[in-house]
């Protein structure tokens, strides 16, 4: 049975740093009035940190220390407490709340009487060490994105594989936080012109939204820096996360670029308190927001840890592209095609024409054949009237009528050696009309007499 009468008056509770040496002093009392000799023993010793005896005898195990205390209990002795290197244990999530670090001991008296087992308790704060963040990646070449040379089957940021040549996976990047992930840091990913997207399925891990305009924030210092960007397709972006977290963020982390060149992605990591660092005020709200308990860590500066890859981006000829080459023997034939038209249809087709307009025939016969034929090479239409050698020519386009007439029969050899030219005929008559859909063009040669007899030869 514990004797209730033995006491410890040291503080139970020991606040310090992480590292840090803390000299703690260890005082009793009996408050039976039966002025007992009194020892110390220790039941268990920290489970992260050094435990001493004075400045340089360390207790190992559980023990009984040689200090006698005597009555009247004025007098105690020290011990000291050396914290392992990067263990604190506030602040901590409540998670993390049966992590204590504590000595336990009893008070025990000459004829073995003992105490119930006391503590004392090392509430241990974290002290903010600086972001170490690596990467094994050399130098990525891929060639200029174009909607030729994107191959989204082989270019997904989850399918991605060698074959595609248009983006660069970026797949080795390592965070490491001694400090347990605990306080949030600020992230900045900056290229020359090329385009970045982070881990699509990790984005809700990153925050752009509460530091866009950090001059609504109740921050009493120079703001500096505001967040920006999506993480997708930004040439610059500036997010705040949870150092660990960033392993996934970064984890087949994309490049592609519009233009060819040297370009560098940089990534920093800003990591402390103040200036390009989170502010006090934000600290504060991540504390409240992930329910962290416990004081804060401490801060001495605002540090920057930073790692650069290089890209190459060259120039993409696809195969449709250096087809192109050859445009112009192509445009040559084109050229070439559309003189031989223009050839055809403004030289030849007229030199026949005039050839055909220009004969003189001896008999009505030899006309209609030669109109005939005309018409056929011209896809016009033709009426001929012939009575007593007395003809007219006349052409009727859409918008306007000629006529050329002559009286044949007046001619003393009455026959028709001296029949008007076709030539003649079409000059005077204006009958180069131009071919279109809606438009209708005739040649007629008939008597001047108005009441004949009239041969339609096509239509």
């Amino acid at each position: 049975m514990s004797d209730e009468t033995l006491i410890l008056e040291s503080s139970q509770i020991i606040n310090l740093e992480e590292e840090e040496e803390k000299y703690f002093y260890i005082k009793v009392n009996d408050t039976s009035g039966l002025k007992r000799n009194l020892k110390i023993k220790i039941k268990s010793i920290p489970k992260h940190g050094q435990l001493y005896l004075g400045d340089n005898v360390q207790i190992v195990n559980a023990s009984l220390l040689p200090q006698t205390l005597s009555f009247p209990y004025e007098n105690g002795f020290f011990m000291k407490y050396i914290g392992n290197l990067d263990y604190f244990n506030e602040p901590y999530q409540m998670a993390q709340s049966e992590d204590t670090e504590e000595v336990r001991f009893i008070i025990r008296t000459s004829n073995s009487k003992k105490s119930s087992l006391q503590a004392i308790r090392f509430n241990i704060v974290n002290v903010n060490d600086p972001i170490e963040i690596t990467s094994s990646e050399r130098t990525k070449s891929i060639k200029t994105l174009s909607s030729l040379s994107f191959d989204p089957h082989n270019c997904g940021q989850e399918t991605w594989n060698q074959r595609c040549i248009s983006r660069a996976m970026i797949d080795d990047i390592t965070v490491k936080d001694v400090d347990q992930n605990i306080d949030f840091v600020r992230v900045n990913v900056a290229t020359s012109f090329g385009l970045v997207t982070l881990n699509k399925m990790y984005l809700n891990q990153t925050d752009f939204a509460s530091c866009a305009n950090r001059t609504q924030l109740e921050i009493d210092e120079e703001i500096t820096w505001n967040c920006r960007g999506t993480g997708i397709g930004d040439t610059s972006m500036t997010f705040i996360a949870k150092p660990l977290e960033l392993n996934n963020i970064f984890k087949r982390m994309t490049y592609e670029s519009l233009e060819e060149g040297t370009d560098v992605i940089l990534i920093k990591i800003y990591d402390g308190l103040g200036g390009d660092c989170l502010s006090r005020f934000e600290h504060n709200q991540k504390y409240i927001q992930n329910q962290y308990s416990g004081r804060m860590t401490v801060h001495n500066n605002c540090t920057t840890s930073e790692i650069s890859i290089p890209i190459n981006i060259g120039k993409y000829n696809s195969p449709e592209l250096k087809s192109l080459r050859i445009l112009p023997f192509q445009l040559i034939i084109a050229f070439g095609f559309a003189c031989f038209t223009i050839f055809l249809f403004g030289v030849l087709i007229p030199c026949y024409k005039e050839y055909v307009t220009s004969r003189n025939f001896e008999q009505d016969d030899d006309l209609v054949e030669d109109l005939e034929d005309y018409d056929e090479s011209q896809d016009e239409r033709f009426s001929i009237d012939n009575d007593d050698n007395d003809y007219s020519v006349s052409s009727i386009c859409s918008d306007k009528v000629s006529t050329f007439s002559e009286d044949d029969s007046k001619q003393e050899d009455n026959d028709n050696d001296d029949l008007l030219s076709f030539e003649s005929s079409f000059d005077s008559a204006d009958l180069d009309c131009q071919h279109e859909e809606n438009l209708v063009e005739m040649v007629e040669i008939m008597t001047s007499e108005k009441k004949q007899v009239k041969t339609t030869l096509f239509r």
